[in-house]
């Protein structure tokens, strides 16, 4: 799905968020928002989501204008649409990966697509762990089930906001492979906000926002 940004401000309290940004994101593209704190990014994520409103511009997803959305469209629109990894698993803690799954896929139109849940299942491996509870496992393992949760209601759009952030280098290199899986394999859009520059080079395109603004980044010591 494609995303346009258009002209987006929002303020809480005195702190400007985003300030006037506007960006487009074309679909099937893998997108990393870098930025220091502050700055806006995970503001960014939640407008796309429509999650929260913003006080002046436009949110558009394949069109259609997230910021107009009433609460319960809105949230009808992220379940047919958008899958979340969060940087904290958001994993219920009182179910087992299995069930976990199964809470996303409840009265979802996906729910008797077998096929595509087991293939979710597999790419992420996470099979082993099904009947596990989520603190019974690593980091990096919750982590790959919170993909799976995020991925197995079909989205267009995957949404991670510093999705390698409480791992380790390796699991978050782990990580980082399956989001790109999920761009290259299965032809979803990814947008990603992250500290690790590392990671966002990764990305097909990397946006800094400075001040609640995006611009295209620049590398340290590039000549226009």
């Amino acid at each position: 799905m494609q995303i346009r940004v258009n002209d987006l401000t929002k303020t809480y309290g005195l702190t400007t968020a985003l300030n006037h940004c506007s960006l487009a994101i074309e679909e099937g593209a893998f997108t990393a928002i870098i930025g220091k704190s502050g700055s806006g990014k995970s503001t960014l994520l939640k407008m796309i989501a429509g999650l929260e409103q913003p006080d002046s511009g436009t949110v558009r997803v394949a069109d259609i204008d997230i910021s107009g959305l009433s609460e319960e469209e809105a949230a009808l629109f992220r379940a047919d649409h958008i899958g979340f990894v969060f940087q904290f698993f958001a994993l219920v803690s009182v179910c087992t990966i299995r069930e976990n799954l199964a809470l996303v896929l409840d009265s979802h139109s996906s729910a008797g697509d077998q096929a595509w849940q087991q293939e979710v299942i597999s790419r992420m491996g996470i099979e082993p762990w099904l009947d596990k509870y989520p603190h019974e496992l690593s980091g990096g393992q919750q982590q790959r089930a919170a993909i799976a949760v995020a991925m197995i209601r079909k989205p267009d759009v995957i949404l991670a906001d510093e999705p390698t952030g409480n791992l380790d280098r390796q699991s978050g290199m782990d990580v980082m492979r399956l989001l790109k899986m999920c761009q290259s394999q299965l032809g979803m859009t990814v947008v990603m906000v992250t500290h690790d520059l590392d990671l966002a080079k990764q990305a097909d395109r990397i946006i800094e926002l400075t001040d609640g603004r995006p611009r295209p980044y620049e590398a340290p010591g590039t000549l226009d």
